[in-house]
């Protein structure tokens, strides 16, 4: 039986990884901690990180982020199944901006993944 909330439907996983200050980049919440947290949790999905997208000095409660519009627009491509994000909150600091920000890869038919998240969000609503 295949697992369709585990097993992408599009190998190409990616990375988006978050700082609100440029100090916090060489941090323990830092990049290179983000990325290897990421390229942690996309191995044990069976994935292999591609692209990494990272904003670097950006609060969490903006939208508009050079890396993340990126990110859009290339999910828009159709060529990315899963977002890896170390944790929830390098994606989004409320609620609200979590919920459309996860709205919009959703409906570009990518799945959200994080260690720290029992959630999978995927597009796949049918299934769950």
């Amino acid at each position: 039986m295949n697992d369709t909330h585990t097993t992408p439907t599009n190998s190409v996983a990616v990375a988006y990884m978050r700082t609100a200050t440029a100090e916090q980049a060489g941090s323990r919440i830092g990049l290179e901690r983000q990325l290897r947290t990421c390229e942690q949790h996309a191995r044990a999905l069976g994935l292999r990180l591609g692209m990494i997208y990272a904003d670097v000095g950006v609060s969490g409660l903006s939208e508009r982020r050079p890396a993340l519009d990126q990110l859009m627009r290339d999910l828009a491509r159709g060529r990315i199944g899963y977002v890896v994000i170390a944790a929830p909150y390098r994606l989004a600091r409320s609620w609200a901006v979590d919920q459309r920000i996860r709205n919009r890869i959703r409906s570009q038919g990518a799945t959200i993944s994080s260690p720290c998240d029992s959630r999978q969000d995927t597009k796949r609503e049918e299934e769950v």
